[in-house]
């Protein structure tokens, strides 16, 4: 059994019962199957979008792109660097 006192009086046990019953609601949802005709395709939901929106998800694509390439493209351009630490060169080599 839960302990409903807190020093606040009523205030607990009011709390209490709406945790109480947004918990049992969440379990009861996640029991049900959900429906394929509820969900909304992609394309719809992009065309109710302003134009404004439809313009920050375009940057937002193209950065997240761009995001996601640099670190790649950072160890591509970087790595001869590295490679000239190796135990084979001379302090020459790693100079140049």
């Amino acid at each position: 059994m839960v302990d409903t006192s807190t020093s606040k009086g009523g205030d607990g046990k009011d709390r209490l019962k709406v945790l109480l019953r947004q918990i049992e609601t969440k379990v009861s949802h996640e029991g049900k199957n959900t429906d394929k005709s509820a969900q909304v395709s992609f394309g719809k939901l992009i065309s109710l979008a302003s134009g404004v929106e439809k313009c920050q998800l375009v940057f937002g694509w193209i950065f997240a792109c761009i995001t996601g390439s640099s670190l790649p493209l950072f160890f591509f351009f970087i790595g001869p660097v590295f490679d000239s630490f190796g135990p084979d060169t001379s302090p020459e080599d790693t100079r140049d």
